[in-house]
């Protein structure tokens, strides 16, 4: 492992940099089987996002802008002046990021179940999310008011999603995150993009790359069917790794 900045990373292979941009509460580790599939002609380098794996925490609220200007500097200081970005789930989120805002960095644009996006799947589960926010933000005056930790204790561990429980440190950033709404900038994304999903994935569904195939003027969608959120875990790295190839050919 090395450090630029406050980034870790591990490089593998050689050839044109292919940068991982992993998910919430992963690390650089879970791109490893996929990693090693693409180091025949690519140097592969799988980053660990400020406040995960070995990566230092960022010191203030970061949004996903934060996040890609981080990346951008890590570039610059491994004089990496142009790459390929594979980005999962949030870290799609910051790929579309760069995309929009320093497209002189990139040249081929990868998405894997990437966030950015509201589903219009669910109507109903977003509805009751929706009701709950405003619930909760009554149960925090309430606490502030009394001196008690009913929203801490009761509300968020019964209703609160699995990320925000395990946030930890990095909750205020993580709903910074999960706040932004991307939609409109997919019109800006110049770079040719491939966008992998598995049709079982019930956290960033399908519809949401569809939306992405229809709003990226020049990209492509596969579906892998059977697949969930990690279409590249389980015995899916061979799957995706083909199709990455395909594309970056």
């Amino acid at each position: 492992m090395q450090q630029k900045n406050m980034i870790y990373s591990k490089i593998i292979g050689s050839g044109k940099p292919l940068i991982f941009l992993h998910g919430w509460g992963n690390d650089s580790s879970f791109f490893q089987e996929l990693s090693e599939l693409l180091v025949a002609d690519r140097e592969c380098h799988l980053i660990d996002l400020p406040g995960f794996g070995n990566s230092k925490k960022p010191d203030a609220v970061w949004g996903t802008k934060d996040y890609a200007s981080c990346i951008i500097d890590y570039l610059k200081s491994h004089n990496i002046k142009n790459a390929d970005i594979l980005g999962h789930s949030v870290g799609g989120r910051i790929a579309l990021r760069i995309a929009v805002y320093f497209p002189e960095y990139l040249d081929n644009l990868i998405l894997i179940s990437s966030a950015g996006i509201k589903s219009r799947k669910f109507l109903f589960r977003r509805i009751k999310i929706y009701i709950l926010k405003k619930v909760a933000k009554i149960f925090k005056f309430l606490d502030k008011l009394t001196g008690k930790d009913f929203f801490k204790n009761k509300y968020s561990s019964k209703f609160a999603s699995r990320d925000y429980l395990n946030a930890g440190d990095m909750k205020d950033i993580f709903i910074k995150i999960v706040n932004e709404d991307q939609e409109n900038e997919l019109k800006d994304v110049k770079a040719r993009t491939l966008l992998i999903w598995g049709d079982k994935d019930t956290e960033t569904p399908i519809d949401i790359g569809k939306t992405f195939s229809k709003k990226i003027k020049d990209s492509k969608l596969i579906v892998l069917k059977g697949k969930d959120h990690f279409p590249f875990l389980r015995g899916g790295a061979s799957l995706c790794a083909y199709q990455i190839k395909e594309f970056l050919k």
